[in-house]
C-alpha cells in the first residue's frame, strides 16, 4: 500500500485548477529534478552550513536578485528565517509584532523567551477584514519602552500590505531593528506594479516563501538580511534551526526559481496582473473583489471574492467551486481567496472568473447567524502572565476563564486567538467553534485546549 502516493495520485488526475500554493502549479520551470541529483555533503558538493562552492554562489546571486547583503536558503519554510531572527535576540528583550502575526512568530517568542509588544492592526470595518500594522499602532507601541526589533507582517494573506518604509524609518528613529514577514511577497521585486519590497523600503531582514508565489516546491524560503552585523547572527542562530541534512533538490529548486524569476519573472508577472485586474473588473452582480485602502498597498495577483451578496458564506462557495474543479487556497466567512503565480497563465484566471460568476444567488439572509470576526476577538485579553505550576488540556466547553498555556486559532491563516499568558474568553470560544462548524480548521485545540492549572 502506498496511501500518500495513492491520496495525490488521485488528486492530481481530476486534473484541477490550482488556485493553491505551492507557487510552481505543477509546472516545475526546468522539469523536474532527478532523484540521481539527491546527494549529501561531499567534497565535490557542497555544505548548507559553511557554503563554499555552489551552494554560496547560488546564495550569492539570490542576495543580488532580491537586494540583500546576504540571503540564507532556507528549507524548514519561512518559519526557520522567522525563529533565527527572534533568536538573535536576548531572552528577557522586547519585540513588537502586529497581533496578525502568523502562529509561527508566536512560537518563536515564546522559545527564545522575547518580551511580546502586540500591536492591534488596522481592522477594515468595510470589508471585514485585517489590513496591517499601522503608523499609529506602532507608535503606541514603540512609547510603551524601548524594543529591539520590530516584526511587522506584509503582505497577509489576502494581499493588503503596510507602510514599510514608514514603519522601517519609525522603529530606526527608536533604535530597533525592522524586520518584515514578507512570505506572500517573494514575487514583489521582479514587477513594478507590485508593491514595494521590504528591502527597498528599508527592512534590515525580510523572509520570502518561495513556496508560496514562486516555482518552487513546498518548504523552501529565503531569509534576506541588509545587515551585515545581523548577518552574522542570522548565521549562527540559523545553524541550531535547520536540519543538518538539507535536501539539495530542495536547494537547487531555490536557485533555480531565483533564475526563473530574473529570466522571465517580469514578463509573466505583466501578464498575470493584467489578467487578475481583468478578472476583477469582470466580476458579476453580487460578487465583490478587495478594495483600494489609503496607508495600505494591495497586491493585485492575489484574488479574493466576496460571495455575501450571493447569499453564501466563503467556506460554503469554496466548497461549490471544489465541486466544479477549482480549488482555492483558503475561506473566511465572507470570501474564497486565490493565490495566483507567475506559473500561472491568463487562461487559467479567465477560467476561474467563469467559474466563480457562475456561483447561484441563494436567499438573502442566508448567512445569518454565521460567526463573525470582529478585533474585539483581539483587543479585549486580560494578559495574566505565565503562572507557576503545571498544564492540563481541558474541553473548549470547560476553558472560558482559564489562562492559555498555548497558541490557539483559526487556520489558515493562522492567526492566533489566543495566546499564551491570557485570560480565555467565552466570545473567542464560540468564535472558534463556530467558524469549524463551517468548514474552517482550528489549531491548538486537539482533543481540547491546553491551561494552565489553577492554584
Amino acid at each position: 500500500m502506498r496511501p500518500i502516493h495513492d491520496m495525490l495520485e488521485e488528486y492530481a488526475f481530476s486534473m484541477p485548477l490550482r488556485m493553491h500554493m505551492p507557487g510552481h502549479k505543477g509546472r516545475m520551470p526546468y522539469g523536474p529534478w532527478s532523484w540521481t541529483l539527491d546527494v549529501t555533503e561531499l567534497a565535490g558538493t557542497d555544505d548548507l552550513r559553511h557554503p563554499l562552492r555552489g551552494i554560496e554562489a547560488a546564495q550569492t546571486l539570490a542576495a543580488r536578485a532580491f537586494g540583500a547583503s546576504r540571503t540564507f536558503f532556507l528549507v524548514n519554510g519561512a518559519t526557520s528565517g522567522l525563529h533565527a531572527l527572534l533568536w538573535t535576540l536576548r531572552p528577557g528583550e522586547r519585540v513588537i509584532v502586529s497581533r496578525e502575526c502568523h502562529l509561527s512568530v508566536i512560537h518563536g517568542i515564546i522559545m527564545a523567551g522575547l518580551e511580546p509588544v502586540y500591536v492591534e492592526p488596522e481592522w477594515d470595518e468595510e470589508q471585514e477584514i485585517c489590513l496591517g500594522m499601522t503608523p499609529a499602532g506602532l507608535r503606541k507601541a514603540l512609547a510603551a519602552g524601548p524594543a529591539k526589533a520590530v516584526l511587522a507582517t506584509s503582505p497577509n494573506y489576502y494581499g493588503y500590505g503596510c507602510s514599510a518604509s514608514l514603519l522601517a524609518r519609525m522603529a530606526h528613529d527608536a533604535g530597533a531593528e525592522f524586520w518584515v514577514d514578507q512570505a506572500h511577497g517573494a514575487h514583489w521585486p521582479f514587477y513594478g506594479g507590485l508593491p514595494e519590497d521590504a528591502g527597498k523600503a528599508g527592512a534590515d531582514a525580510f523572509v520570502m516563501s518561495a513556496h508560496k508565489t514562486l516555482p518552487a516546491p513546498t518548504q523552501c524560503a529565503y531569509l534576506h538580511v541588509i545587515s551585515r552585523t545581523l548577518a552574522e547572527r542570522v548565521d549562527e542562530t540559523l545553524s541550531r534551526i535547520q536540519t543538518t541534512s538539507p535536501s539539495f533538490l530542495l536547494l537547487g529548486a531555490l536557485d533555480d526559481a531565483r533564475c526563473f524569476m530574473e529570466e522571465q519573472g517580469g514578463e509573466r508577472l505583466r501578464r498575470l496582473y493584467a489578467a487578475c485586474r481583468q478578472m476583477e473588473g469582470g466580476l458579476g452582480k453580487g460578487l465583490r473583489a478587495l478594495k483600494e485602502r489609503p496607508g495600505f498597498v494591495r497586491d493585485r495577483t492575489r484574488i479574493a471574492v466576496d460571495v455575501t451578496e450571493r447569499g453564501w458564506t466563503g467556506h460554503e462557495a469554496a466548497a461549490w467551486l471544489e465541486g466544479r474543479g477549482v480549488l482555492a487556497e483558503m475561506a473566511d466567512e465572507r470570501r474564497v481567496v486565490f493565490l495566483t503565480s507567475v506559473m500561472d497563465e491568463p487562461e487559467d484566471v479567465k477560467r476561474m472568473g467563469d467559474v466563480m460568476n457562475t456561483l447561484p444567488r441563494r436567499a438573502a439572509g442566508k448567512r445569518h447567524g454565521h460567526p463573525r470576526f470582529h478585533p474585539e476577538l483581539w483587543a479585549a485579553g486580560e494578559v495574566c502572565g505565565i503562572p507557576d505550576g503545571g498544564k492540563e488540556r481541558v474541553p473548549l466547553e470547560q476553558a472560558a476563564g482559564r489562562i492559555a498555556a498555548g497558541s490557539a486559532g483559526a487556520y489558515p491563516p493562522g492567526v492566533p486567538l489566543i495566546l499564551p499568558g491570557e485570560r480565555i474568553r467565552g466570545k473567542v470560544l464560540e468564535y472558534m467553534v463556530e467558524t469549524a462548524k463551517l468548514g474552517g480548521k482550528l489549531f491548538g485545540v486537539n482533543g481540547g485546549i491546553t491551561v494552565f492549572k489553577e492554584a
